[in-house]
């Protein structure tokens, strides 16, 4: 069954249903979310294995559904681990758009939730197709992710530019 999401306005107003598959052909503005997940550990990434990059949990906003429970259900199908509306903050909004390959253009508002929360690896679960890995990553490990170039490029944007600069808040080593 395709994703139906919601084709938005500038101002991220929704204008009409549209399948996924459809939005991304014709470059139709629609919402994401990224969830953020920060504690003693360090920075929780889900690796994409299609991209060989490493990112946020994250996903499509489903048509009639709010940001805030699409970052739990896409945090629930990537990860495995149920989390409750009052462990999400709102940090930031961002748009962009990118075309990863020929005849897909992903033009979307992306709104990004922090959670800062200690979830024990062995609680988490690689759960859909898109991450096939979820790591914690301290600063030094970003910073080496950036290098190689192997963390993508909104991801790094967030952790640069969320107005606290979340890359400042990474533990420097991981906690026993």
């Amino acid at each position: 069954m395709p994703d139906i999401i919601a084709y938005v306005s500038d101002k991220g107003k929704t204008i009409a249903k549209v399948r996924r598959d459809e939005a991304h052909r014709r470059g139709l503005l629609h919402r994401e979310v990224d969830i953020v997940v920060i504690n003693r550990h360090g920075l929780l990434l889900g690796y994409r294995e299609q991209r060989s990059q490493w990112c946020f949990i994250g996903g499509h906003v489903q048509y009639g559904e709010s940001c805030k429970d699409a970052a739990i259900r896409e945090f629930q199908e990537e990860a495995g681990y149920r989390l409750h509306p009052g462990e999400l903050a709102e940090a930031t909004e961002y748009r962009r758009c990118t075309s990863p390959k020929e005849g897909d253009i992903n033009n979307r508002i992306t709104t990004v939730f922090v959670c800062v929360k200690d979830i024990a690896l062995e609680e988490l679960t690689e759960g859909d197709r898109y991450v096939t890995k979820l790591k914690y990553f301290t600063k030094p490990n970003v910073d080496d992710l950036k290098k190689n170039k192997k963390i993508m490029k909104g991801t790094i944007y967030v952790l640069d530019s969320v107005p606290i600069v979340l890359g400042h808040c990474l533990p420097s080593k991981a906690a026993k």
